[in-house]
């Protein structure tokens, strides 16, 4: 007896003194749901088993955008929640009580604070103390130039640093009906980026600082714009003669517009084609452009956010896997080889370019990604002057749209922008356009009941998860 305590006694302390991480190597499996991209998360999965002995990584393939929030849902339901996920609508977490509270983490954790974008950091402190989530994936919102339009017009491009000024200069002075030219055309077009960018250092949408939001700084101003832009048909999908000129093809594929406001993922899917080329489209991707009226001047991003699951049996182990899937530099490089190592049957890189950009200022992460194009689509790259390192800069001011990141904004959209009535007109942005309402008149009460709906989410945030000390 006395040896097998000895023995028992041996173990224990073997077992005291090994680190934390070797212990959960042991026996440790993590779930991680996505909605998209699943071959590459699988890759980057496989990577991390490598460099972590013993955690196993199962990826839940959740399905779409339109179905991925029910379907963590159901796993809830079925107490099957993932150890880590991704989300797409903030209040739905808030009220489920689906997030574990990671602040020690992203508080000890130096690549946090020292390269994540700085526009990044304060956005999941959701009530300015505590943290619930991180960025886990960047798709900035971009200007696309097509510089072959530019040529037709004689007009030079504007350097990489360009300003708001300098793009609304050109959206005003493009479009040459005599030459079947639009100065742009939009996706989320400057009525989006506008109320960000002019702003002083605005975190989301609407000028949103972290407790109020700025309809009066830039949003009543850029939708004016946009109504006089499109009367003047400078706009081109909403000029009736661009339809009876082009057909159906898409404006901001036609070779036919100066400037598209889009999504970094259209490089990807559309401008990285071969039926661009066939057009003669020979687009660029420039930044949002900075405003020189306020410091702090940002600007809008899709991102998909990533938390730490609060039933998870290991937060520190789940933080890990969550900071590796996102901004973490060993994740952000093995995200880089899974998109030049992941091919087709034939043999060629399934993804010519990546959808997504790093979100740490990291350079050797970044002289990596840029190497990603010229290795995967050297070809379309050729003939285009592109200022990378300017670029670079300038996408490291990305802020969220509001839904993942402002509590109450999805709903406040719904029931008041775009749900109440205006003079007769639901929605503002339609009775703007139709001509029955000032903009100006509206940005109070704009600013009051999106604080309004704010509120009642943190209402719900103190009474699941209390008051921080």
């Amino acid at each position: 007896m006395k040896k097998l305590a000895w023995l028992l006694a041996l173990m224990l302390l073997v077992v005291s003194l090994a680190p934390v991480g070797a212990l959960a190597e042991e026996e440790i499996t993590l779930t991680y749901a996505v909605w998209d991209f699943y071959d590459v998360y699988n890759y980057m999965a496989d990577k991390y088993e490598a460099t972590h002995p013993g955690i196993k990584v199962e990826i839940l393939e959740l399905g779409g955008t339109d179905v991925f929030m029910s379907n963590l849902g159901n796993l809830a339901a079925e107490s099957k929640f993932p150890d880590v996920f991704q989300h797409l609508n903030l209040d739905a977490c808030i009220q489920n009580g689906w997030f574990a509270d990671i602040t020690e983490y992203v508080e000890a954790d130096e690549e946090y604070q020292k390269n994540l974008f700085p526009s990044l950091q304060r956005g999941g402190f959701i009530d300015g103390k505590r943290c619930f989530y991180v960025p886990n994936k960047i798709m900035p919102v971009v200007v696309y130039l097509d510089q072959n339009v530019f040529k037709k017009e004689n007009v030079e491009l504007p350097p990489a640093d360009w300003t708001w000024d300098d793009m609304i200069n050109l959206m005003e002075t493009m479009t040459r009906p005599d030459m079947q030219l639009w100065a742009y055309n939009s996706f989320l077009g400057i009525l989006s980026i506008g109320p960000v960018a002019l702003a002083e250092n605005a975190i989301a949408e609407f000028g949103w600082d972290g407790e109020n939001y700025h309809f009066e700084d830039g949003w009543a101003d850029c939708i004016t714009q946009e109504a006089e832009y499109r009367r003047l048909n400078y706009r081109a999908d909403s000029d009736p003669n661009y339809a009876t000129i082009m057909g159906d093809v898409w404006a901001g594929n036609s070779g036919h517009v100066a400037m598209q406001h889009d999504a970094w993922w259209t490089m990807q899917w559309t401008y990285s084609a071969s039926d661009s080329a066939e057009r003669a489209v020979s687009m660029i991707p420039y930044a949002v452009p900075a405003s020189t009226d306020v410091t702090v001047s940002n600007a809008l991003s899709f991102i998909d956010m990533g938390a730490v699951s609060s039933s998870t049996k290991h937060p520190a182990e789940a933080f890990d896997l969550l900071k590796y899937m996102s901004y973490g530099k060993e994740g952000t490089l093995a995200k880089i080889e899974a998109y030049a190592n992941l091919k087709n049957e034939d043999g060629s890189v399934i993804y010519r370019v990546p959808d997504w950009t790093p979100m740490t200022t990291d350079e050797e992460v970044w002289d990596a990604y840029w190497a990603l194009y010229q290795t995967n689509d050297a070809e379309y790259w050729a003939d285009k002057n592109v200022d990378w390192d300017t670029l670079e800069k300038q996408l490291q001011r990305s802020v969220p749209l509001g839904g993942v990141a402002i509590p109450g904004f999805n709903t406040f959209l719904a029931e008041v922008y775009s749900g109440s009535d205006y003079n007769g007109t639901v929605g503002i942005e339609a009775a703007v356009f139709g001509g029955v309402a000032d903009p100006y008149d509206y940005t109070e009460m704009l600013n009051q009941k999106g604080r309004e709906y704010y509120d009642n989410i943190m209402k719900v945030l103190y009474d699941v998860y209390g008051t921080a000390e």
